[in-house]
């Protein structure tokens, strides 16, 4: 015997052979192995079983020797025997529970052996200090029965303990670890297989999604080459350049209100609070020309109604602080005031924004007529859609990709660890087949 032999017990040699197995012949494999272990760990731990049982049965008499005693009755210290008496009954109430709760069940796998051990020791362990007082209340009378009883209760804890001891030193546990490994393993293959699927699907729809997008730009290549489209860029670059003109005009217009622009704003806050009475009409033109230029123009084509406000604004301005600090800054306003009602906004600003609007409706009207241009503008939107398709599936493939290189690492992890168990504890060299 070796040196290690002494400590750890004569190991089964490792034989040279390795076997590979699928999962469903590996589960066989460790069934068969597992029933052998089994059978050897019940040899083995049956005699402690057998003592444990003979324990517990003189435990049990030794408790109903303390039943028939009723200390009350006894002679002595009347108080002292009636607190004893309480005490010896909680002590036999907890002891009742222990029996009843560590008694030998039918063991049929290593799990319900490991159990059984590990939670009848817990057990005793706990019951024993928590009744500890009425232990030694008792003892004040039953001093000699009580002893008896340690001896028998003390016999009971090292069959646990030892029963402990073969169940840690047993290969089952190993073998526990191996099938916690496995369920882990069989959740990693079915979540690849799940990834697997996914890739494929998204593979497909990147590969459908980029003939589209070849598709729909032969169609745009082929609208761009129609004589036609000349035409249409024409007409949309003189769209373009009315749009920026008139840009400049509103732009020009909202440069001059900007003098009186919070007086304007007051002078409609106190229109909508109802301490100024206005048409409706004016009321929605004078909003419209501080947040909508464009629009409050289309209403207020000639300008008059913008007049009439800035007439209406003056009284209000040399009456009441409508947002000026002091007189001076006042007078300044009214002077631009002033300026303004007297500015023709028709012929600088207005009229030829009109004439914009004439030119851009023809423009419309042409443009409208040219079903090239809609054409185009739906394909490139149809394309750029296309595109953002495209990025998502990619995007989504890629991290597809990325977990299932992830998942084959800890698939092959977990394949090591339990093989590296099985030699470990059983003493077989397993090469654990999987398909990735």
């Amino acid at each position: 015997m070796g040196f290690l032999d002494r400590f750890f017990g004569r190991m089964e040699p490792v034989p040279d052979t390795t076997a590979i197995l699928l999962l469903p012949e590996f589960l066989d494999f460790l069934d068969k192995r597992e029933a052998v272990e089994f059978s050897a760990l019940m040899k083995r731990v049956s005699p402690r079983l057998n003592e444990i049982q003979t324990v517990q049965e003189e435990l049990s008499r030794q408790l109903d020797d303390f039943r028939k005693r009723n200390l009350e009755l006894e002679e002595g210290h009347t108080r002292l025997r009636k607190i004893v008496e309480s005490s010896k009954r909680g002590f036999l109430l907890a002891m009742d529970t222990v029996l009843a709760k560590t008694k030998v069940p039918d063991l049929e796998n290593f799990e319900a052996v490991k159990a059984f051990a590990a939670d009848s020791l817990a057990l005793l362990e706990r019951e024993v200090v928590s009744f500890g007082k009425n232990i030694v209340y008792t003892g004040l009378v039953m001093r000699r029965e009580l002893k008896d009883f340690g001896k028998a209760l003390q016999e009971f804890q090292s069959l646990l303990v030892d029963l402990n001891g073969l169940v840690a030193k047993s290969a089952l546990n190993q073998v526990s670890r191996c099938r916690a490994g496995l369920k882990d393993l069989q959740a990693l293959l079915a979540e690849r297989g799940s990834l697997t699927e996914k890739a494929a699907a998204l593979e497909a729809q990147l590969a459908e999604l980029r003939q589209k997008t070849d598709d729909t730009s032969q169609e745009l290549s082929l609208l761009r080459a129609s004589p036609e489209l000349v035409e249409w860029e024409k007409l949309v670059g003189q769209r373009d350049e009315l749009l920026a003109r008139q840009r400049d005009l509103k732009n020009r217009l909202v440069g001059l209100l900007a003098f009186v622009d919070k007086q304007l704003r007051r002078f409609l806050k106190r229109v909508q609070a109802g301490h100024y009475g206005l048409d409706p009409r004016q009321a929605k033109i004078l909003g419209l020309y501080l947040e909508n230029p464009f629009d409050a123009i289309r209403e207020d084509p000639e300008a008059r109604e913008l007049k009439r406000l800035l007439l209406q604004l003056r009284p209000l301005l040399e009456a009441e602080d409508i947002g000026v600090k002091d007189d001076r800054e006042r007078e300044r306003k009214l002077a631009t005031l002033n300026e303004l009602i007297a500015h023709d906004f028709f012929t600088e600003i207005f009229s030829k924004f009109n004439a914009l609007e004439a030119e851009l409706f023809a423009l419309g009207q042409r443009l409208s007529g040219m079903k090239l241009g809609d054409q185009i503008i739906a394909r490139e939107k149809w394309l750029h859609g296309l595109e953002g398709l495209k990025a998502s599936a990619a995007e989504e493939l890629s991290m597809v990709r990325a977990r299932l290189t992830e998942n084959e690492e800890q698939v092959m992890q977990c394949k090591g660890q339990i093989e590296t168990l099985v030699l470990a504890a059983l003493r077989s060299r397993v090469i654990l087949k999987v398909d990735l």
